[in-house]
């Protein structure tokens, strides 16, 4: 029986399989997942990312590097003798600008891109990784059970949301996001309240709560041509709380595309704040 649907068909778990690990609760529980599946596991934690939880692995399993060193991350990759590498975990968008301590190889790397997002960034650290031989698992491996399904309902369902608004909300989206701009918005009474760019969810949803007091809906998808190697979209405890906090009653997640971290925890607090959550 295989692990996941999303490992590669020879995957074998007594190989060498690397995290990496940056913040937020997905790391963890990728993390816990390959403990229960008793795999060949250590991590390399970024610094100023990883949350508290990893100060508790034990030194032989972690090792700690900045997010700037690609030339040292090959190395050890090398060193420890990966097969496999699970990139998990957010990386504070804003270190692509200042805060990194950048080696030769990083320098060179970011030399050759006309264009520097992070998923121009990401992707060429990934095809470095990959020269050695070492394949870059798909990040919704081992979670096969937290994806939200199409046409699921979660948290309170008896929000309603408007069916236009889904609909522009979609398509808008789905539009932005083949420009590389974002993969979500808000969106109230057929007015694109947010949308997301560069800075990340959490805080476009805390910017419509200060341009909106109206209740709103998040819409959060998948890049039409999304590598999931690297970047998958993730909705969790944090998300909710922002949503409550700035007043979005609903959210549209693309199924089968998005992972709900700790779905029947997410699904009761979304009750409990009276916000409903869809697969579309």
């Amino acid at each position: 029986m295989r692990l996941s649907k999303f490992l590669p068909e020879d995957f074998n778990p007594t190989d060498k399989v690397v995290l990496l690990v940056g913040n937020g609760d997905y790391p963890k529980l990728v993390w816990h997942r390959f403990l229960d599946h008793h795999l060949n596991a250590c991590m390399i934690a970024f610094e100023g990312d990883a949350e508290n939880w990893v100060n508790e692995i034990p030194e032989p399993q972690k090792i700690s590097l900045n997010v700037g060193q690609i030339g040292k991350l090959l190395k050890i990759l090398k060193q420890v003798g990966a097969r496999y590498v699970f990139l998990a975990g957010q990386i504070n968008p804003s270190k692509l600008f200042h805060g990194l301590k950048l080696d030769l190889m990083a320098v060179w790397l970011l030399a050759r891109l006309k264009e520097k997002n992070a998923s121009t960034i990401f992707g060429s650290i990934v095809c470095e990784i990959e020269k050695l031989g070492i394949t870059v698992l798909d990040a919704r491996s081992f979670l096969d059970d937290q994806l939200i399904d199409k046409g699921i309902a979660l948290g309170d369902k008896a929000v309603e949301i408007s069916e236009h608004d889904l609909q522009q909300g979609v398509f808008v989206a789905k539009t932005l996001s083949s420009l590389n701009v974002g993969q979500g918005l808000v969106i109230c009474q057929g007015t694109i309240v947010a949308v997301e760019a560069f800075e990340g969810t959490d805080a476009m949803l805390e910017r419509a709560g200060t341009l909106c007091q109206k209740p709103m809906g998040f819409i959060k998808l998948a890049k039409n041509k999304q590598d999931f190697r690297f970047d998958v979209p993730v909705f969790g405890l944090r998300t909710l709380e922002k949503m409550q906090q700035a007043g979005i009653v609903w959210a549209a997640l693309e199924g089968e595309k998005t992972l709900i971290l700790n779905q029947t925890q997410v699904s009761e607090k979304a009750k409990s704040l009276g916000i409903k959550l869809i697969g579309f």
